[in-house]
């Protein structure tokens, strides 16, 4: 016959009852905690896209905004605004404009 008896059989069973009791109410609170965490969050994620929405709104009437010239609004053709041209001549024989205009270009891709 093994050496086991009743007994032991009964503490080892109580001992694996009480781990698994242990765990099971470890499992309860982490549950409980990342359920607290997630209504957090989705709560935020709520908040950040009513804010994304505004902000598109705001963006897309800004737009609006600044293509209104006088071919698309009632505004005067004087208050269009002109874009800086700059000369096909200047562009070729200044050395200072195309450096600079490759600083500028550079500093826009970085």
């Amino acid at each position: 016959m093994s050496g086991y008896t009743g007994k032991d059989f009964c503490k080892q069973l109580e001992e694996i009852m009480k781990k698994c009791d242990n765990l099971s109410q470890e499992l309860k609170n982490q549950k409980n905690e990342y359920t607290q965490k997630i209504d957090i969050l989705e709560d935020k994620l709520s908040k950040l896209e009513t804010e994304n929405e505004k902000l598109r709104n705001d963006n897309d009437r800004l737009k609006k905004q600044l293509n209104n010239d006088s071919n698309n609004s009632s505004k005067p053709p004087s208050s269009d605004i002109k874009k800086n041209i700059v000369s096909t001549k200047m562009k070729k024989e200044n050395p200072t404009y195309q450096r600079n205009f490759k600083q500028m270009y550079n500093m826009e891709m970085n």
